[in-house]
């Protein structure tokens, strides 16, 4: 995250056979990388969907198996989800679902993990936010060094289709490139 003038296009839940495709073509369009953080369980039902994430040049990263959050289970099964993930994605980046995670486990994940959080938000996810609204917080509010979370999942499909070709055309107005995160 050293480049001064990038943002970081990152993506959370897949891979789905819904969505990650056309979210790669996408980024193919602009020749633009992203980092995406995938779900196990998902990467197993398709293992050629996140070989193709990897084929094309993004990174990716793990946000456990079934996308536990973190308050919800017990440190142990959290850890261990991590872990069966890692069996399917080798990589050292971790989000936690959902954002969040007890304090108490920043120190025994960060170990072995560089835990990415983002800085930006896109609530492409959330019905009642108008993407409207989501646009002009982009315009004003999207800096160098951004880590942008989106969600390329079922939940999101209809919004990030709208969403995603436009927020690239913001960030580049705003002349900021994209990078991956390492």
């Amino acid at each position: 995250m050293e480049s001064r003038d990038s943002v970081y296009l990152t993506f959370d839940d897949g891979p789905t056979e819904e969505l990650t495709h056309w979210v790669l073509d996408e980024l193919d369009k602009q020749n633009i990388k992203g980092t995406f953080f995938c779900v196990g369980e998902n990467v197993k039902k398709y293992p050629e969907i996140f070989n193709e994430i990897i084929k094309r040049g993004h990174t990716v990263g793990n946000h456990t198996m079934n996308h536990e959050k973190g308050s919800d289970v017990l440190k142990t099964a959290y850890l261990e989800s991590i872990e069966e993930c890692v069996g399917l994605i080798s990589s050292r980046l971790f989000r936690p679902p959902y954002g969040r995670l007890p304090r108490k486990w920043d120190k025994i994940i960060s170990e072995s993990y560089k835990i990415i959080m983002w800085s930006w938000l896109s609530h492409d996810f959330d019905e009642s936010v108008d993407i409207s609204r989501i646009f002009k917080k982009a315009e004003s509010q999207i800096k160098a060094g951004d880590i942008i979370v989106l969600h390329d999942n079922n939940k999101t499909s209809h919004r990030l289709k709208e969403i995603l070709p436009r927020l690239i055309e913001i960030i580049q107005k705003k002349g900021l490139k994209f990078d991956v995160l390492r």
